[in-house]
């Protein structure tokens, strides 16, 4: 089982940044860093980033689908405005709902589910943790809009979903993703999840 994980964004693209400047695309690194040494009985991660450019995305795809991976997990941290959501670390998990390979598109919802429940008993990765449906573009008033579980369609054989691990804005949540111990358990929980997830599917 081949599982590519793509931390977001790049050295040319921090993402999303925290208050004391921490960025989302060092976090996503971090993490992908410290999930491809676990594969192991049958489980093969392997890690591929975004590259810089107007184009990056669909650079990122074609690489992505040259390791043939049965599984694709997209890692994020982005932004929110969380005075207004209050101080909460929220992990949403997204698949694509409308994936004309209905076959992926449950096994996307299905690991969704196993990144959430994972999430849930993880100790001290993230306070909540629900699951999202993205639809590859949606129309905005200023034109159409891609969704990133939209961009990598086609990137993974049998499930894709997108990874936010929490909003990096929130500054407890910042604080929490600059220590190794969280870095850690948020590899533990997704791991966990893909083992959840296979031996549903078998």
């Amino acid at each position: 089982m081949i599982v590519a994980v793509n931390p977001g964004h790049s050295d040319s693209d921090p993402g999303a940044i925290g208050p004391t400047g921490l960025t989302e695309a060092a976090v996503t690194l971090h993490v992908a860093h410290a999930l491809l040494p676990r594969g192991d009985d049958g489980v093969r991660y392997v890690g591929r980033r975004q590259k810089p450019g107007r184009l990056g995305r669909w650079r990122l795809c074609r690489s992505l689908r040259s390791d043939h991976p049965e599984l694709v997990l997209s890692l994020h941290c982005d932004w929110h405005d969380y005075p207004k959501i209050g101080c909460l670390h929220e992990a949403r998990i997204f698949y694509r709902e409308d994936d004309p390979e209905t076959g992926r598109r449950a096994q996307s919802a299905r690991l969704a589910e196993a990144v959430v429940a994972r999430a849930q008993v993880t100790p001290r990765f993230a306070e909540r943790a629900v699951v999202k449906t993205a639809p590859y573009a949606r129309k905005t008033r200023l034109g159409t809009r891609q969704y990133t579980p939209g961009i990598l369609i086609d990137t993974a054989r049998l499930a894709i979903v997108l990874v936010e691990m929490g909003f990096i804005t929130d500054p407890h949540v910042e604080e929490a993703m600059r220590t190794t111990a969280w870095v850690r358990r948020a590899a533990a929980s997704l791991d966990g999840a893909v083992r959840d997830w296979l031996c549903f599917a078998r």
